[in-house]
């Protein structure tokens, strides 16, 4: 990703991005722990404490359950249309695709945006997690076309930005250090699509330009 996971974090997490309702409140001590434990968590990860990288994702797991704020959002999945830089005050309308490896990042317009209620926050981050701390993952398919993203917010810090892909089964993961594909199960595609429905004609617009015969969602 455009200037490893550190670019990814520093992006994410508050310079850019901060949740709808702690936008332009001063940084607090809620803000600060935050904060330390991402850091704590990239330490050790750069340390070699973390090998293999299940235990990152075992304490990033933890940290995103505590998010108090989720935005679930629609995205272009058509990487013609990714853009290397959004444009200057536009951040918060693209999402981060990271190349699967240490290459640079792309960006996906959001096409639609739903900040979720206490109920679905907690399914959908419950949901997901329970994949992301599993050990055996085969990354799915070796492609990548994002139709759902979502963003992690606590005390109004980003805890993380990811993009889910329903074709590949796989979703991409940022660690401090380059970035990797995993699995998605069923569970998690049937959850995201109730909570967030792949618009119509993005199913029809997806399936025109793919030649595998196989729908977005």
């Amino acid at each position: 990703m455009a200037g490893g996971a550190l670019a990814f974090l520093s992006a994410c997490a508050g310079a850019f991005l901060s949740s709808p309702a702690q936008a332009g409140n001063e940084v607090n001590a809620d803000r600060v722990a935050v904060y330390k434990e991402m850091e704590r968590l990239k330490q050790q990860y750069r340390s070699g404490e973390f090998n293999p990288a299940l235990p990152y994702r075992r304490g990033m797991a933890e940290l995103i359950r505590s998010a108090d704020t989720v935005e679930l959002y629609i995205v272009d999945f058509d990487y013609k249309n990714f853009v290397r830089k959004p444009p200057l005050g536009d951040r918060s309308k693209f999402i981060e695709v990271p190349d699967h490896g240490t290459g640079p990042s792309r960006f996906s317009k959001v096409l639609k945006a739903k900040t979720l209620s206490p109920a679905e926050r907690d399914e959908i981050l419950n949901t997901w997690t329970d994949d992301l701390v599993e050990a055996d993952q085969s990354s799915g398919a070796f492609c990548h076309y994002p139709i759902h993203a979502i963003r992690a917010f606590k005390a109004g810090v980003c805890i993380i930005e990811a993009t889910f892909c329903w074709k590949c089964h796989n979703y991409i993961f940022p660690y401090p250090k380059g970035s990797d594909w995993l699995d998605v199960s069923g569970e998690m595609i049937e959850v995201f699509n109730r909570i967030l429905p792949v618009p119509p004609e993005e199913i029809a617009r997806f399936a025109e330009k793919d030649q595998s015969g196989k729908k977005v969602r």
